[in-house]
């Protein structure tokens, strides 16, 4: 009797416990309040996979080892995570994205100065999309977060074409998602005649009831917005034959002049404060263009995946995606990383 009351309370005991860690969990994440969507608003994002944080003081990047956050200012990494794309801020915290089998996902709710986990939230894609991070040869999946009068929204889109050639099998890669099926699925939106298939939606999130609805119809929702750094027809006067691009956070821009061809930087970069329209400094690069932004006389850019020749001797060195910290003073490197590469650059099927 004695044992069976003990048994009784321990079970009693072991469900308030639970019942706490549920109430913690769930009201872990509370909507956030104005001052915190303020410095939300200032947060942006270099590049899918790349979000930079309040005040341009730490940047969250996709690196090759996972999601890793490092002081602008010296590069010094203060966590890293797994492999999880950043999606952009929500209040205070940072959100990013992990897919997992069986076309879901999940969104992780991250404190941005510890890298722990506040909330994580599933996200069920309809049958047809098969969300990744790194791009098959026969598929593109992307997704975005933007807040839209406080909701978190989360937009998706995936393309996918017939992999042509050699058996699947036989390459060890995922097929496209069936064609038959997807144009029977109603989530499918279009189906060219050669196959290709689009499949696109959104997910209406509530973190603070760790929820999220899925939106098939994107009628009732804003166009997503797009960033276009190009601002060469806009009217404003440049050097001759230079193109004018702006900046990831648009407080900066930049005009970008060829110089001599045979020379590896063989761009010239002015940069440009945007509100005075003053030039801050000028660096030699071998790209017309790469996003970037300034903060305090550091230039920080992307470079794409490339291949150089080595300095001394035969043979050429490459190089994959790149975070680059530059001093716009005296062009000297501060730190670099390598991104995770996430468009697929092998082979073909003939």
């Amino acid at each position: 009797m004695a044992l069976h009351s003990m048994n009784k309370m321990t079970k009693i005991f072991a469900t308030a416990i639970a019942l706490v860690f549920v109430a913690v969990d769930i009201s872990a994440l509370e909507a956030p309040d104005r001052d915190e969507m303020a410095a939300a608003e200032t947060t942006f994002l270099l590049r899918d996979g790349v979000a930079v944080g309040p005040g341009k003081s730490v940047v969250y990047a996709l690196e090759t080892r996972g999601l890793t956050a490092r002081r602008i200012a010296d590069g010094e990494r203060l966590w890293q995570r797994g492999l999880e794309q950043p999606l952009g801020f929500y209040g205070s915290w940072l959100v990013a994205f992990s897919p997992e089998r069986n076309s879901a996902g999940v969104l992780v709710f991250l404190d941005p100065l510890t890298g722990d986990v506040a909330e994580r939230i599933g996200l069920a894609f309809p049958e047809s999309a098969h969300p990744t991070i790194q791009n098959l040869p026969n598929q593109h999946f992307s997704i975005s977060s933007r807040v839209i009068d406080g909701s978190l929204i989360v937009d998706w889109a995936q393309t996918a074409r017939p992999l042509r050639g050699m058996p699947v099998s036989a390459s060890g890669l995922s097929p496209a998602p069936s064609l038959d099926n997807a144009s029977r699925s109603p989530d499918a939106l279009d189906v060219t005649d050669d196959g290709f298939t689009r499949v696109e939606g959104a997910f209406r999130v509530n973190p603070p009831q760790a929820s999220a609805e899925r939106i098939d119809d994107r009628a009732g929702l804003p166009p997503r917005p797009s960033f276009v750094p190009d601002i060469s027809t806009a009217g404003r006067a440049q050097a001759a034959g230079a193109r004018s691009f702006r900046a990831s956070d648009t407080g900066h821009r930049l005009e970008s002049a060829r110089t001599d061809a045979t020379e590896w930087d063989r761009y010239s970069w002015r940069i440009f404060d945007a509100q005075r329209d003053e030039v801050i400094g000028t660096i030699d690069l071998p790209w017309a263009y790469a996003p970037f932004f300034v903060e305090d006389q550091v230039l920080v850019f992307l470079s794409p995946p490339h291949t150089r020749r080595q300095t001394a001797g035969d043979g050429f060195v490459s190089f994959g995606r790149g975070l680059n910290v530059v001093r716009l003073p005296d062009g000297q490197t501060v730190w670099s990383t390598t991104l995770l590469e996430r468009e697929y650059r092998g082979e073909q099927p003939p």
